[in-house]
């Protein structure tokens, strides 16, 4: 695994870990972002995970 696939797949992992500590907040009542920025989180997650994927991927097919 290459360098830039690991720095997205940790902000893929920044981004989730965050989005869950809020939803677990906002469970008991005390969420510290709302609707919106919980989706963008959500979303910013998804995205660096399919990046880190896509750069992977890349470097597996180039060493073939």
């Amino acid at each position: 695994m290459s360098g830039s696939s690991l720095i997205t797949y940790g902000l893929s992992s920044l981004l989730f870990g965050s989005f869950t500590v809020n939803l677990l907040l906002g469970k008991s009542g005390g969420a510290i972002i709302g609707n919106l920025a919980e989706m963008l989180l959500l979303a910013g997650s998804v995205a660096m995970f399919g990046i880190g994927t896509l750069i992977s991927e890349a470097r597996g097919k180039s060493r073939d």
